[in-house]
């Protein structure tokens, strides 16, 4: 892959700061990375993925945990763990974070914006304080230091707290609403509240109205790359579900 100049970085959970404990020993940790090649977005989807596969396969060791997904390579760790990589190509101006991924199902490109997405999210959590802009030095990058929960701003720990009851209410199944919709409804809805009670409260009622708002199913825009929707996977039965657990936790 060196040709491609290879990038690796977290995304998702970890790199927002909201990861919570499996709720329970069916659940698994699993960690989301991205590696972003370079000058590939004119090639066919799937030979990029197939490369990003033979190079993880060339090792003997990920070659017994590896296993095909829609749209990453996951490599199965002992211990209720799973690594998710997700190949990609830049989309456009690399200095945007918007990249393409390849969709092995529909055997196309789709458009997405992760680090845009986690620099958003930490922009919404420092609402009512300066931001530092965050330094890319290298081209791996280093995962985010654990930080305690009582330094996380209120916005990461409603996010949280939206997962763990999700948890509970869905209980594992094939339903359960993702992570990348809580955080952006939460990111969208948070107006600043120091308290964590004041913001869960907040955040929950206004979801719920928006919800109120929309019987049928909504778009759940990237708010970073609008021609993402997260939400793409609803139909009316899921969408009805997820605001049934709304409503629920809002209780």
């Amino acid at each position: 892959l060196a040709p491609y100049w290879p990038e690796i970085y977290p995304q998702g959970s970890m790199a927002h700061g909201t990861t919570v404990r499996p709720y329970s020993s069916l659940h698994e940790y699993d960690l989301d990375l991205v590696c972003q090649l370079h000058y590939c977005g004119h090639e066919d989807p799937l030979l990029i993925y197939e490369r990003v596969y033979d190079r993880l396969a060339a090792h003997e060791t990920y070659r017994q945990m590896l296993e095909r997904m829609k749209r990453c390579l996951r490599l199965n760790y002992a211990g209720a763990f799973h690594l998710d990589i997700l190949p990609a190509c830049p989309n456009g101006d690399p200095g945007t974070g918007a990249i393409l991924v390849p969709d092995c199902k529909l055997e196309c490109w789709k458009h997405s914006n992760p680090k845009g997405l986690t620099g958003w999210f930490l922009l919404a959590c420092q609402r009512r304080e300066a931001i530092q802009e965050r330094l890319f030095k290298a081209s791996i990058e280093p995962l985010p230091s654990p930080v305690p929960s009582e330094f996380k701003f209120p916005l990461q720990r409603v996010v949280q707290l939206m997962k763990r009851h999700r948890d509970i209410f869905f209980a594992g199944g094939r339903d359960i609403a993702r992570s990348v919709i809580l955080t952006t409804l939460a990111g969208n809805c948070y107006r600043g509240e120091r308290s964590l009670s004041r913001a869960l409260a907040s955040i929950l009622d206004s979801i719920h109205a928006q919800l109120a708002f929309h019987p049928n199913v909504p778009v759940v825009a990237n708010p970073v790359h609008h021609g993402e929707n997260f939400a793409d996977t609803w139909d009316q039965g899921k969408y009805d579900r997820f605001r049934g657990y709304i409503a629920n936790f809002r209780t």
